[in-house]
């Protein structure tokens, strides 16, 4: 009912305002809500998902939307590409900025809105087929038209598959991702330009193992660089295991039960959407969309833990092939299972009142998103050899006779919450031209945040489960079960930009943006429940812009911070790679950075971007305990995010239908492990291809990706959170080639396209 009260205000505040149009030269002014693409979707670590733009802050990803409203709610357990694809289906694919992207979703970080192609009165038809060397087959079709065009009744249908079996072949299935996603929209439009309704459906299965393959074992050297270890090669030999069979423990029940990873990675969803437009007049219009969702949602990770060195494995232990029994003899690789999956239902309604009035451009808005979700994770400890496809193996312990492969069941990072949140939220902004000098975009963000559930905030034991009687400590017994919690809590946001013509094209701008946030239901999942202190993410920029003819300038400098960030870790102990501890904690960011963004036409048919990024993010107040040991990194560079961005993308128009293009990324040194002690050398992403409009029915497209072939690793380094700078300056050659495991760098890819209009 308070969402119909609040729609209502709407109109009775339209009602009750009269103003005129103004025209405004945009030509003065930076952009003042979204800008291009900043070649979003080239990735370099995904054919499937787009880029995250730095922001200088973990987590801080790209927040995509369809047609306003969130195309998955949150990553985990649903990954956004399981149910989004920039694909035919789509009209329309824009970058949002931070401060836009704060105000409509009360979200951190860059964000895309993206739009359905809907019918019109000619009919369209479109066929894209998408290939690249290692056999990747994609197809995507869309058709759209009228249906009764007398009645004002149009329709739009779309089918996406794609078959991608990786650089590598995974020996107990076909792909790494696998997806059919099919939609249907019927669009009524009303008669003397009043408005259209559309009612879209759309259906999604995905096969998702990219958290199976994104790890590799390498040597590091110790200098920043990584060599191959044997005849391993990153990016095109597997670490999967060759056997997809996983047995863990259910987390719900206590059963012990077998599953194919590739089953346990299903994502499945239905979604229903009402999409409406209403012209209330010539200024003011009228938008209301909702949709619900109804998912199944699987995230199947097989994360490297410790590593032992064949000479290093106790005399009283011994391997042997699991599917052989023949004894083992080499490196040994303990790996961590993690089998997630989640039962979701979403509702989620973003209406919009807006209007072009004179000097005003302005808006209000009501978003009424509703989550509910009953998800678990099971986690399982086996070991493996260290080769390609690497057979598991079965552990002997000599002295105790024990044998075992499997072990640690839920010890680790076994997961378990359901219940709900629910955000209501009222926003308003105003694009407001003040003089042909002086122009102010600011907004508001009041939110009311619902969040009520249940966990399971124990620590975490081998044979952890639902139900389970575990004692603790010599007086303390205590049988797990749920226990609740529920809050209520006010978001707000508040956003301001100022721009200041000093002279024609040229100004000064001036950013602030504060975002407060409290912890997300997914926050509960652990062993301990997280701080509910609140969030708070204040952002200030201030700079010089220039926009002419051949040359869009912008120079600015920011400062972010966010404090009371959460985190679970599973830290492993320096001295004993074989135990394992869970840690959640909170901690603060900070980052000072200075970029400048630059789109010239230096002469005919060439432009170029060139975006230059220096930042120094740190940590602040991150102190934990683990292993009788206590660690303080405050001050450390955050590990991942490198410190110097540059991003260099030419094009030149050979002809009006031929064009090339590249596309040239470096990303400096990036810290490895929490005490700034590890850390990868910078790296260069790089992209480039050809564009040919052949003629009006047929595109060819061909694009390289990482064309100067980089092979190496990025990410962090399993295993190695916890080593710190004194230990090894107190004996460096201890981490110099030594064999570790991380993420790596995506191999050259040559990759295809042909898109066919009819």
């Amino acid at each position: 009912m308070r969402i119909y009260i609040l729609i209502l205000s709407f109109l009775i505040t339209f009602i009750n305002l009269k103003a005129q149009i103004v025209k405004v030269d945009s030509l003065q002014f930076p952009e003042k809500k979204e800008g291009n693409d900043r070649n979003v979707m080239l990735n370099a670590a995904s054919t499937s998902e787009p880029r995250e733009i730095q922001i200088g802050l973990p987590d801080a990803g790209t927040y995509v939307r369809e047609n306003s409203l969130p195309a998955v709610y949150y990553t985990n357990p649903q990954a956004l590409s399981t149910n989004w694809r920039s694909d035919l289906s789509l009209e329309k694919v824009g970058l949002v900025n931070v401060a836009e992207n704060a105000i409509t979703t009360g979200n951190i970080g860059y964000g895309i809105n993206s739009i359905d192609k809907l019918g019109g009165d000619q009919f369209q038809g479109a066929f894209k087929y998408f290939g690249n060397q290692y056999n990747m087959q994609q197809f995507d079709v869309n058709v759209s038209g009228p249906l009764l065009k007398s009645k004002g009744l149009y329709y739009s249908a779309s089918i996406f598959q794609s078959y991608d079996p990786g650089s590598f072949n995974i020996k107990f299935t076909d792909f790494q991702d696998q997806i059919n996603m099919y939609k249907i929209a019927l669009t009524k439009v009303f008669n003397n330009n009043k408005g259209k309704i559309t009612f879209l459906y759309k259906n999604a299965e995905d096969y998702r193992l990219t958290l199976v393959t994104q790890n590799a074992p390498f040597i590091y050297v110790g200098n920043g660089n990584v060599k191959q270890y044997k005849n391993f090669k990153l990016g095109t030999s597997s670490y999967a295991p060759v056997d997809g069979s996983m047995t863990y423990m259910n987390i719900r029940n206590g059963r012990m039960e077998t599953t194919n990873l590739r089953d346990a990675s299903l994502n499945r969803t239905n979604e229903y959407n009402l999409l409406t437009d209403i012209n209330l007049s010539d200024n003011y219009k009228l938008k209301i969309n909702a949709k619900y969702m109804r998912s199944m949602a699987s995230m199947v990770y097989q994360t490297p833990m410790g590593l032992t060195y064949e000479n290093q494995i106790p005399s009283d232990m011994q391997y042997y092939y699991e599917d052989t029994n023949v004894p083992y003899v080499g490196d040994v690789q303990s790996r961590m299972s993690a089998l997630n999956r989640g039962f979701i239902d979403t509702f989620l309604l973003t209406s919009e009142l807006s209007a072009k009035t004179k000097n005003h451009n302005w808006r209000i808005g009501l978003n009424e998103w509703y989550y509910n979700i009953d998800y678990s994770s099971n986690t399982t400890m086996y070991n493996q050899e260290v080769a390609k496809n690497p057979r598991r193996l079965r552990t002997q312990n000599l002295a105790t006779g024990e044998s075992f492969t499997y072990y640690d069941y839920n010890r680790n990072a076994s997961e378990y919450y359901k219940g709900f949140e629910n955000r209501l939220a009222l926003y308003g902004t105003d694009n407001w031209a003040i003089s042909d000098r002086f122009n102010l975009y600011y907004g508001l963000r009041l939110e009311y945040y619902k969040l009520k559930g249940k966990n399971l905030p124990y620590e975490r034991y081998t044979g952890f489960h639902l139900g389970d009687t575990h004692t603790y400590g010599p007086d303390q017994t205590e049988t797990i079960q749920e226990q609740s919690f529920d809050f209520n809590w006010l978001n707000t946001v508040a956003t301001v930009t100022a721009n200041y013509v000093l002279m024609p094209h040229f100004g000064l701008t001036g950013e602030f943006t504060y975002n407060t946030q409290r912890p997300h239901i997914d926050n509960f999942a652990g062993f301990s429940n997280p701080s509910t202190k609140q969030i708070k993410v204040p952002m200030a920029r201030v700079g010089i812009y220039l926009n002419n003819d051949w040359i869009q300038l912008t120079s600015m400098f920011t400062w972010i911070q966010k404090t009371n960030n959460y985190t679970r870790l599973n830290l492993i102990n320096p001295a004993n790679e074989s135990e394992i501890v869970a840690k959640s904690l909170n901690f603060d960011i900070e980052t000072l950075a200075w970029t400048t963004d630059l789109v010239t036409y230096p002469f005919k048919n060439f432009d170029l971007h060139f975006l230059f990024t220096y930042q120094k993010p740190k940590y602040k107040k991150y102190e934990t305990s683990a292993f009788g040991k206590s660690y303080n990194f405050t001050g450390n560079i955050v590990t991942e995010i490198p410190q110097v961005l540059i991003e260099l993308d030419p094009k030149y128009q050979i002809t009006p239908k031929l064009s090339l293009w590249a596309s040239f990324r470096y990303f400096s040194k990036t810290y490895a492990n929490l005490s700034n002690a590890l850390y990868f050398n910078g790296r260069w992403e790089t992209f480039g291809g050809i564009n040919w409009d052949v003629n009006k029915h047929l595109m060819l497209n061909a694009t390289v990706v990482n064309f100067l072939n980089q092979t190496g690793a990025k990410g962090t380094i399993s295993g190695s959170e916890l080593k710190t700078k004194e230990e090894i300056e107190a004996n460096p050659q201890a981490y110099k080639n030594v064999l570790m495991t991380g993420s790596y760098i995506r191999p050259l890819t040559i990759e295809f396209s042909a898109t066919i209009k009819f």
